[in-house]
């Protein structure tokens, strides 16, 4: 089940989602961030993965769009 896009954006983050992306980013990159430093970055993942959803949803509405109101 997808949740919608509204409800999404509305999710704040936890400091559990915070420890989670610090103890990732250690894992791949071999440096312990701060809180502060891990709040800023796993924000910024945050809003960039909503502005690829928000795309995609657009691209599928236009394209459920053009295939019932075919042109000619």
């Amino acid at each position: 089940m997808r949740l919608p896009l509204a409800y999404c954006s509305s999710m704040p983050l936890k400091q559990k989602h915070i420890e989670q992306f610090k103890t990732m980013f250690e894992k791949e990159q071999g440096r312990v961030l701060s809180d502060e430093e891990a709040w800023e970055m796993a924000s910024n993942v945050l809003d960039y993965a909503r502005l690829l959803l928000e795309i995609a949803e657009e691209q599928i509405n236009s394209e459920k769009s053009e295939l019932s109101n075919p042109a000619g």
